[in-house]
């Protein structure tokens, strides 16, 4: 019998005699060799290999256990189960990061070894997309394989060599919102096909009966057992072993020991600073590591999911940094207690695979402390924005982030992400291209990796959730292609792989789907709205507001169909291209457009408002009411009841908003007002939410709750910032039959606040009575989902339809004067599209603007986009008293100012010009270019 011999000329390098390997070509056929104590990986890459180079070639090889004596041999295995290969390949190997692979070619033998189970696995992979052309492009489905094999009846390989280790340790896309026994196995299987890391879900043992013959072979060593997180104090202090002996291990809440899971089932909080607990959680993670091994045994260090409930004993207390106590940041708490157990483990296990969360309450950085190098922070990045990169300084919530992160960063050489793009949720989301330079900041930032939640689409989704999880994965296969290739080389040129795989997926209708996918990323990467866990997505609604966006889309689909006529798995593919359009950006944009033609006023009052919560003041009768509130969290989105009816009035003067908010409530008595500090929860109680966006270029608003006794908190979001104080003022009364709210918000503090702005504003109602009806809010709008707030106008315009909205019978915007121009688009939100040498021009007849005495400061802002420059010019006239004269007064007409010229590109931009109108004239403002100009939200506000 012939063993697995590798002689000396097969070291590295060492390959310029041999000649190339007839895969399928020559007789005999090579065989397939593995290890006769093959791992379970290994095995599965032996199958994978033959079954796709029969695919490819019509071919089968056969598949022996050592020792074989086969001539010309295909040898798969690990360092550890092939000690007979070239000592050069094992020591680099050995070397390498976890994955490594190593593939070597000559005339009789194809070698493909790994550093350790599964690197082999991923080196068939790779084997077969470098060398047979194969792509798994999308996850399979019962009607689509999703993949792509060339066909070729003789596979001959060049001899060579070829090493191949991934930048990034981690790659893992982590299942999520689906049952744990109900294994996605198309969505897993290409995700290991394409170089992810996959593990069991919700870390769940492998050795469970109905994981391990499938997630066995697929899952690293190192992630064979992995533990902690959200369980790490109740799995190692169970509340039924210990609450009744040991109360002293549960969290000291208003003066007693309690057993709290903040609605977790059973999830406890704990008192961390007990010296027993530390050694009841360091004596599970040695047992974990005893039981599997230091090379398959993980552990991340968590707590329960909850915001409250941490243990006020003096003892944790004073694990906290001097000054005031904050809930919502016990992370110095948290981490010194991590520093202390980690360092027990490691006096015990050195090499363990220790890592922490930086967490929700425990993610800012930790005063005085410094985890073990060797300990892997694992950072938390809910409420990042996936809509701009993250070192985008234009994107106030991803600056927040970076801040915090390069903070951990500074503190830990071994920091990776944990991402929650699926929690927008990201829906028909094109976002390669800045996918790519993220990952290449990653690597220049030196972070470790990074983890995806997945949902994926063969997944049995649990609860009552959004229907549409099944489609986040379909929808995005391209960034789920890119970003797995790209984690093993961020250098990879992410438009050709793109070309790539779209031209493959599509066949004959690739080149209009080049175009239709091209438009969609173009549109995508320059709409300036965030998306993100937890405000949800702005970003699709508005990504057809660029007039002709969306019939340019439709028509590229159906020149995809035309050229696809008569393929049916791709007429099926565009099938769902169409439907995900539809759904996911023309449907939400339809939405946006109708409620932003629901817009609200805040008149301007001279009359005084007294803040008393009695909302009498005769200002009031002049107030802006709307009453639109809906079920916010429920399927139906039912109107609020009659008896619950609720209302707000607005209104505004130079610089202050004013809010009178009547909310009947059939049941006083019942009403929760437990919040009785600023910034305390006053969310948790009967309270009315405003939420105010201003137009701001770092996305920013601002949250304002108040409860019926008055009480306030305020915040600068995203993030929650707490520490900011808007100045509100506000009063509340309980009446027999409902509770009224009044408040100033000082908003000129809040960002430049005049006349002709326009601000985008949310109102909701909490209700805590112990029945149904809980929670309202306008429209049915999700509370933080800035994209779908309602338009305010404060005061009224100076520029009139400068949205050109408005339209006469000939369909020409209202108050305009336009020559050569067009207004595209539907609803409410049209552009006006000017062509070369047209013009659009209107003349400033607000009363503060008429030609006076006095020069007048404005300022004219406005979007744009297009071709060529845009000239912004003022006409300018002065009118003379003359009774003789047909209309009372002579015009005399001056000379046309050019004031300003801007280069326009293809994404809008915002723009904004000053002009002293001169005493003793009037003005108007005229747009012409030289190409083309989209024009839109002109706005003229006085200084």
């Amino acid at each position: 019998m012939r063993r697995l011999v590798f002689g000396a000329c097969m070291a590295l390098g060492v390959l310029t005699a041999w000649a190339d390997f007839e895969l399928t070509g020559s007789t005999p056929l090579p065989v397939i060799v593995i290890p006769a104590a093959a791992a379970a990986s290994t095995e599965l890459a032996a199958q994978e290999l033959s079954a796709y180079i029969a695919k490819a070639s019509g071919v089968t090889l056969s598949t022996a256990r050592e020792p074989s004596t086969a001539p010309r041999q295909i040898v798969l295995g690990t360092v550890a189960t092939l000690p007979e290969s070239p000592a050069a390949i094992r020591e680099r190997l050995t070397k390498a990061a976890d994955d490594a692979f190593f593939i070597q070619i000559s005339d009789e033998r194809l070698l493909i070894v790994g550093k350790d189970g599964v690197a082999e696995l991923y080196g068939v992979y790779y084997f077969l997309q470098h060398y047979l052309g194969v792509r798994w492009l999308a996850p399979a489905t019962a009607d689509d394989d999703g993949e792509h094999v060339p066909k070729q009846s003789k596979i001959s390989l060049p001899a060579g060599e070829l090493f191949r280790q991934p930048h990034f340790a981690v790659r893992r896309l982590d299942q999520v919102g689906s049952a744990w026994n109900a294994i996605p196995k198309h969505g897993v299987t290409w995700a290991v096909r394409n170089g992810y890391q996959i593990a069991t879900p919700y870390s769940i043992p492998v050795s469970n009966p109905a994981l391990t013959e499938f997630y066995t072979p697929r899952l690293p060593p190192y992630l064979t057992s992995s533990a902690g997180g959200h369980t790490t104090f109740s799995a190692a202090v169970p509340a039924k072993e210990y609450f009744d002996e040991h109360p002293e291990y549960f969290t000291f809440l208003d003066g007693k020991r309690v057993l709290f899971d903040g609605g977790h089932k059973g999830v406890y909080q704990y008192c961390i600073s007990n010296p027993e607990v530390q050694k009841l959680v360091v004596e599970k993670i040695c047992q974990q590591i005893a039981e599997h091994g230091v090379e398959k045994a993980t552990y991340c260090f968590g707590m329960t999911d909850t915001s409250v409930g941490w243990c006020e004993c003096d003892a944790c207390r004073a694990l906290d940094p001097p000054g005031p106590y904050h809930y919502l940041n016990i992370s110095t708490r948290f981490h010194k207690v991590v520093q202390a157990m980690s360092a027990q483990v490691y006096a015990r296990y050195p090499k363990a695979r220790l890592s922490t969360w930086a967490y929700h309450t425990y993610r800012e950085n930790p005063d005085g402390v410094q985890h073990d190098p060797r300990i892997r922070v694992y950072y938390c990045i809910h409420g990042r924005c996936y809509g701009h990169r993250l070192d985008d300084p234009s994107c106030r919530r991803n600056r927040q982030q970076l801040e915090l992160l390069n903070k951990w960063r500074e503190r830990s050489s071994d920091v990776y992400l944990y991402e929650y793009s699926t929690c927008t949720p990201t829906l028909y989301v094109p976002n390669e291209r800045v996918q790519a330079q993220e990952i290449r900041l990653y690597r220049d930032w030196g972070l470790t990796g990074t983890k995806f939640e997945a949902l994926y689409a063969d997944s049995h989704f649990v609860g009552a959730k959004n229907p549409s999880r099944k489609d986040i994965f379909p929808s995005n296969w391209q960034w789920l292609y890119v970003t797995g290739q790209l984690l093993w080389d961020p250098d990879l040129d992410v438009d050709a792989m793109l070309s790539e795989i779209e031209g493959l997926y599509y066949g004959a209708a690739g080149p209009a789907m080049s175009k239709y996918h091209g438009l969609r990323r173009r549109l995508w990467e320059n709409t300036p709205h965030c998306m993100g866990y937890p405000t949800g997505d702005q970003r699709r609604p508005n990504l057809l507001n660029q007039p002709g966006s969306r019939e340019e889309l439709l028509r590229y689909l159906a020149e995809a169909e035309t050229l696809a006529a008569g393929d049916a798995k791709v007429m099926a593919r565009l099938a769902r291209d169409r439907r995900y359009l539809e759904d996911y950006w023309i449907a939400p944009n339809d939405e946006m457009r109708a409620k932003a033609s629901q817009t609200l006023m805040a008149p301007t009052t001279s009359e005084k408002v007294t803040i008393d919560g009695d909302g009498s003041d005769k200002a009031w009768v002049g107030a802006f009411y709307t009453s639109d509130f809906r079920e916010s969290f429920t399927p139906e989105k039912a109107v609020i009841p009659e008896r619950l009816q609720t209302t707000v009035g607005m209104l505004s003067d130079a610089e202050n908003l004013y809010f009178l908010v009547t909310a009947m409530e059939p049941n006083p008595a019942g009403i929760v007002t437990k919040a009785t500090e600023k910034d305390g929860t006053v969310w948790s109680d009967d309270a009315i939410e405003c939420f105010l966006y201003p137009p701001s270029a770092d996305n920013s608003y601002y949250q304002i709750v108040v409860n019926p006794r008055g009480v306030v908190f305020d915040a600068i979001n995203p993030g929650a910032d707490a520490s900011f104080d808007s100045g509100v003022e506000a009063k509340a009364r309980i009446l027999p039959d409902r509770y009224v709210i009044e408040m100033r918000v000082p908003a000129a503090r809040l960002a430049p606040f005049r006349r002709g702005e326009i601000w985008r504003v949310h109102f909701a109602r909490n209700r805590r009575q112990e029945d149904a009806a809980k929670n309202f809010s306008l429209d049915a709008v999700a509370y933080h989902d800035t994209s779908s707030y309602r338009s305010l106008a404060i005061g009224s315009p100076y520029l009139a339809n400068g949205s050109f909205d408005d339209l006469d019978e000939n369909g020409k915007p209202v108050k305009w004067t336009v020559s050569k121009a067009e207004v595209r688009g539907e609803g409410p939100n049209k552009a006006l599209e000017i062509a070369a040498y047209g013009h659009a021009y209107q003349l400033l007849t607000d009363r503060d603007l008429w030609q006076s005495p006095q020069p007048r400061p404005i300022v004219v802002t406005f979007r744009a986009s297009g071709q060529g420059k845009l000239n912004l010019s003022v006409l300018r006239y002065t009118d003379t008293p003359d009774a003789k004269a047909k209309h009372g007064y002579q015009r005399a007409v001056h000379p046309t100012l050019r004031l300003a010229s801007f280069d326009l590109a293809e994404e809008p931009a915002l723009f904004t010009a000053s002009y002293m109108i001169p005493a003793g004239e009037w003005a108007g403002i005229m747009f012409s270019t030289d190409k083309k100009a989209i024009l839109d939200d002109v706005a003229v506000t006085l200084e």
